[in-house]
């Protein structure tokens, strides 16, 4: 979550440029987040892998190197998207000042993607290891240092979206340096880097990418959802854009928590023997309640006060914004803020069925129910029936909604189907 925060931060500084700088990023963050989760996300299940290895010093340190090096892969990979992705704005409609401005966001923001993925492996490792401290800790200062250095790039050297990139991308390099260190000397007796045999390899990233991809296209089929919409809101006008960033950012910060949550329920899950077929249903069960309650909850407390005070909350982005962008802003945070619980469901119900080895199911429902099914009515809502921005998110909205039925309602089937199998 303190990771996330940097983003969030960053807006703030943006929103204090101009309008313009503002709506670019609106528009560059979700493309950027997008391609990231769609690769990123094959590294999600190295969690579920390492659990089990966890007592093998030596394979689990073969496993290690071996997801390591795919994070490098897999960052050249979204290298070559991100600049593509730059090119392709005014292609898809948008106005070339705002393209101009996101294109060096862009070509900028891909010095950080090696560090951004090997982190996301070692950090994962620390976290195999209870060593959570660390992570935060690194977690908080790559924020401080982020917000620092964005801040003095857009403000002492007018580098605009440019100088947003170069600061993450130095406290994402600082960060990575942070927990290689911390591995070497700290953690060098549980797991090191080691030369990985063919074998292992080949079966280390049939397995990644096995359980990976279908959580891949679960999670960037959704950005691709959000992203195709913003893309819909920026036909428009700017301020529509501008509004969407700002409603966007709390949902950015609070989401993190489902992820967590998520990611709790499927080490869990993981962890839990299948050799008692009613002792592991209702141990997967109880993990899900509990998840369930916990996440809700916290939601609800967070939620429900930034509505009260939504126009508190759009003050500290834009103190005298337009009008027509506040107005418009508050609208989305109600949206956002009924998205928010149905994420959570849904996120949960994902942990789950990661821990216990199934992925496809929850990719099928993201696509059908969220980017398929969300993105057309979005549209139709949007602009056949004249509902205009807002419109455009109430239909992901409902998509979303959609996504969380079917993914329940497989979750209900695969559990009776275990137990079939089972007895």
């Amino acid at each position: 979550m303190t990771v996330v925060l940097l983003e969030i931060v960053s807006v703030f500084i943006v929103a204090r440029l101009d309008i313009n700088t503002l709506s670019a990023y609106g528009l560059a963050a979700p493309l950027y987040m997008t391609l990231y989760m769609l690769t990123c996300s094959f590294l999600l299940v190295f969690l579920v892998k390492a659990a089990q290895l966890f007592n093998d010093k030596e394979r689990f340190s073969r496993y290690f190197s071996a997801s390591v090096w795919i994070s490098l892969m897999l960052s050249v990979v979204v290298i070559v998207l991100i600049l593509a992705c730059g090119a392709l704005l005014p292609l898809l409609g948008q106005s070339k000042n705002i393209s101009g401005i996101a294109d060096q966001f862009f070509y900028f923001i891909v010095f950080g993607m090696p560090p951004l993925y090997l982190s996301s492996v070692l950090s994962q490792t620390l976290i195999i290891f209870e060593k959570t401290h660390f992570v935060s800790i690194s977690a908080f200062l790559q924020l401080l240092l982020g917000a620092v250095l964005v801040y003095a790039f857009t403000h002492f050297w007018g580098w605009d979206l440019k100088g947003v990139a170069l600061g993450f991308d130095i406290a994402y390099w600082t960060r990575c340096l942070m927990l290689m260190g911390y591995i070497k000397f700290c953690c060098a007796h549980k797991v090191k880097l080691v030369k990985c045999n063919k074998n292992d390899f080949i079966e280390d990233a049939k397995f990644l990418f096995r359980m990976g991809w279908p959580t891949s296209i679960q999670y960037g089929g959704e950005l691709v959802g959000a992203s195709i919409a913003t893309l819909m809101i920026g036909h428009f006008y700017v301020y529509a854009l501008a509004a969407q960033q700002i409603a966007s950012q709390f949902r950015i910060f609070l989401i993190m928590l489902p992820y967590a949550l998520s990611q709790a329920t499927a080490i869990m899950i993981a962890k839990k023997s299948k050799s008692d077929i009613f002792a592991y249903e209702a141990h997967v069960r109880q993990v899900m309640k509990s998840a369930f309650y916990l996440g809700m909850t916290i939601i609800a407390l967070l939620v429900f006060p930034i509505n009260i005070f939504s126009g508190v909350y759009i003050h500290l982005f834009i103190a005298n914004g337009p009008p027509a962008v506040t107005h418009l802003a508050k609208i989305f945070i109600v949206i956002t803020s009924i998205a928010l619980f149905f994420d959570m469901a849904k996120y949960l119900l994902s942990g789950a069925l990661r821990g216990m080895h199934s992925t496809k199911g929850t990719m099928l429902s993201s696509i059908i129910g969220y980017c398929l099914i969300g993105t057309l009515l979005a549209a139709l809502i949007g602009y056949y029936f004249k509902g205009g921005p807002v419109g455009i998110r109430i239909g992901m909205l409902i998509g979303l909604a959609i996504s969380v039925c079917i993914t329940a309602r497989y979750f209900s089937s695969f559990m009776k189907k275990m137990k079939i199998v089972g007895t």
